[in-house]
This record gives structure tokens, C-alpha cells and sequence, in this order.
């Protein structure tokens, strides 16, 4: 409790699933510790979009769909298929 009234992000996790379910605490430390990563400046406003909807993907535990991507930006809901269609047709 001290560290988290200091400022600190305490995470738990229990030791079954250190030792039985490693790839799911991976998973979920890696879902928190994206939400801090720094992405170089990308240079078109296409790519801006394509990438908050990658760093909207590996935030979230949930399936990307077009609804769920025009409501989480405030998009148009055609315009979040033709942003997510762009990024299937890049891989």
C-alpha cells in the first residue's frame, strides 16, 4: 500500500500462475507495459492512425472490430473498416 501512496504500480501475481500459466502473466505484463512504449514520429497521418489502432490492439485482451475501433477514436464507423482493412492488406 506505501508504494502505491507514492506513486508506484504495484503488480501481483499469483505464484500458480507464475509457475503453471507462465504465458499468461507474460501476456498481461506485456498488455501494461505497452501502454508506456514510445513510438518514433511517424511522418503521414495514415500511418498515425494505423499505429494508435496497433497500440489500441496490444492494450486490449479484446478482438479488434470496426465498432469497437470507430467508438474507442471517435472515427466514422466506414472509416475505421477502411483503416483496418489497410492494416490486414500490410500484414
Amino acid at each position: 500500500m506505501f508504494l502505491q501512496c507514492t506513486g508506484y504500480r504495484v503488480i501481483s501475481f499469483a505464484y500458480d500462475d507464475v509457475c503453471n500459466r507462465p504465458e499468461l502473466c507474460r501476456t498481461l505484463l506485456q498488455m501494461l507495459f505497452n501502454r508506456y512504449l514510445v513510438l518514433e514520429q511517424p511522418t503521414q497521418r495514415s500511418t498515425i492512425s494505423e499505429n494508435e489502432v496497433i497500440r489500441m490492439a496490444l492494450s486490449q485482451a479484446q478482438s479488434l472490430t470496426p465498432k469497437r475501433v470507430a467508438s474507442h477514436f471517435g472515427i466514422n464507423y466506414r472509416t475505421a473498416v477502411r483503416l483496418l482493412h489497410s492494416l490486414c492488406t500490410k500484414g
